[in-house]
């Protein structure tokens, strides 16, 4: 079972999105093209795991690639 989590950038957006249980990279999508000098991510809701109690996130990465491939355009 899946588990929401908000972005919430310094523009005022709020993007929520549902993270499978996958060990593979998940891409969030955030509105754009715009500059972001913040963001914060917030976990809505969690499901009980079968050996663990806690929350694993592995690594989060914000990815400018998207916007720099604008600047040569």
């Amino acid at each position: 079972m899946p588990g929401p989590i908000d972005v919430f950038t310094d523009r005022g957006d709020r993007i929520r999105t549902v993270l499978p249980d996958t060990s593979s990279e998940v891409v969030v999508n955030l509105p754009g093209p715009i500059e972001y000098r913040e963001l914060r991510i917030q976990i809505v809701d969690v499901y009980p795991g079968s050996k663990y109690q806690d929350t694993c996130i592995t690594f989060i990465s914000p990815d400018f690639e998207y916007e720099r491939s604008l600047e040569f355009q």
